[in-house]
């Protein structure tokens, strides 16, 4: 066909270490025991970097190492080594504004400066989406919503992907295409088979964003000019 699939990404390791110190041995141990519960859990894996900011993956605890030693009584070594499905890192996150009343946590990798609604006010739409980071993200959800009027006959273009929803986000509803997993459902409802890839898509990614600035135009049919699409999405980094 005229796709160019993509090479999976290998997985990768990443080790860390670092120190447990107490004031007493069974405070050591409850440390020890905390992180040998973990063992086998996928949980956002997150770093501090030299310039302030702070990045993440999904991990899984795969092994850990702590040599136990007469000597070791208020200190324990530790070593991690982590399992990363998808190498890189994700930096500052984009999509809707979210109010702090709305049952997240603060250091679940949500961002106050959320907020990049793009508004559907005229057909052809262009638009630019900022990947902030050095490497090409693909993990992406595209979130329309009808606001008054239906839109429908949607067509989405940026950098190698170019592709049609032939159906229709009735007013008031909202329809969400995970470009990671290839899913789409408009107001609930499964419609992956209204999805057609064009002859100008060129990649297996529904969605790729590169580093700096994208261009995306969006054509679409509606009577009103208050719809909107809402990218979510992390900054990739290397």
């Amino acid at each position: 066909g005229y796709q160019d699939d993509q090479a999976p990404e290998a997985s990768t390791d990443l080790t860390t270490s670092f120190e447990i110190i107490a004031s007493t041995a069974a405070a050591v141990q409850t440390q020890y025991d905390a992180i040998r519960a973990m063992r086998g859990k996928v949980l956002k894996l997150w770093a501090h970097f030299p310039d302030g900011s702070d990045r993440w993956v999904t991990a899984r605890l795969a092994k850990f190492k702590m040599e136990r030693r007469r000597e070791y009584i208020f200190y324990q070594p530790v070593e991690l080594t982590f399992e990363v499905a998808r190498p890189g890192w994700n930096g500052g996150g984009h999509g809707p504004a979210w109010a702090l009343d709305a049952g997240e946590y603060l250091d679940s990798g949500l961002f106050l400066d959320y907020a990049d609604v793009i508004t559907l006010d005229g057909s052809p739409k262009s638009a630019t989406i900022a990947n902030g980071g050095n490497r090409m993200q693909n993990e992406i959800i595209l979130v329309f919503r009808a606001s008054g009027n239906p839109i429908s006959a949607i067509t989405f273009a940026c950098g190698p992907c170019d592709w049609t929803f032939s159906g229709t986000v009735a007013a008031g509803k909202t329809m969400t295409i995970d470009c990671r997993t290839r899913s789409i459902r408009n107001d609930g409802a499964d419609a992956y088979n209204l999805l057609t890839l064009n002859a100008g898509h060129t990649v297996a990614d529904w969605c790729q964003l590169e580093p700096g600035n994208n261009s995306a135009t969006i054509t679409y049919t509606c009577a009103g000019a208050a719809s909107t699409l809402t990218p979510t999405f992390y900054d990739g980094w290397a």
